[in-house]
């Protein structure tokens, strides 16, 4: 109060302002630790799963995964080449000078694998129609 004996309207006001900040700093307080304990839990997780992963990375023959990826008659490492390209495209978005999008791109990925499928089904190496 004034000395006139009237009320201040910034006193009042600036109350619930002040509750108001309060809640939502405590808001963010918790949503902070609990972000924190969750981050923690999920690191906590793979380290316990690092020993798991090692094992199973000596277990792995190179060779024999090497053979199975060749063994398709280069099929599989295009199907690899175009998977990893349409992926590429669609991460980037637009490349200058064309006018494919990420749809097209999409499209145009998919055709090629199944251009590839059908090819590999005829019994041609690339997918390529003999004329």
């Amino acid at each position: 109060m004034d000395p006139a004996g009237k009320q201040d309207p910034g006193a009042t006001e600036s109350r619930p302002h002040s509750i108001g900040r309060v809640a939502t700093a405590l808001i963010a307080i918790a949503v902070v630790v609990v972000g924190t304990l969750v981050v923690t839990g999920a690191l906590l997780v793979v380290i316990a799963l690092i020993p798991h992963g090692i094992d199973a990375a000596r277990n792995v023959c190179v060779r024999m995964l090497a053979r199975q990826i060749a063994a398709g008659g280069g099929t599989t490492i295009a199907a690899i080449t175009i998977f990893a390209a349409t992926y590429l495209f669609i991460a980037i978005g637009k490349l200058p000078g064309y006018q494919l999008d990420r749809a097209g791109a999409a499209l145009l990925g998919a055709s090629l694998k199944a251009f590839l499928v059908v090819g590999h089904a005829r019994g041609t190496d690339a997918g390529f129609c003999d004329r």
